[in-house]
């Protein structure tokens, strides 16, 4: 699985659902911040993470 950090789940979702991508696991909370799984047209699985903010300032 491929994987890429993104500033913004919610922007990117929105563009990769009008390329016709499959969200295959919804945003949820990970070790690293927010990730979602969606599936690209030619079936490859792609991972997306936006990372938390730290809070431990």
């Amino acid at each position: 699985m491929l994987g890429f950090g993104v500033a913004g789940l919610e922007p990117v979702l929105a563009a990769l659902a009008s390329l016709h991508a499959k969200v295959l696991r919804p945003p949820a909370p990970g070790e690293r911040g927010m990730r979602c799984v969606v599936q690209d047209p030619d079936g490859r699985k792609v991972e997306l993470i936006a990372a938390m903010p730290d809070t431990a300032a």
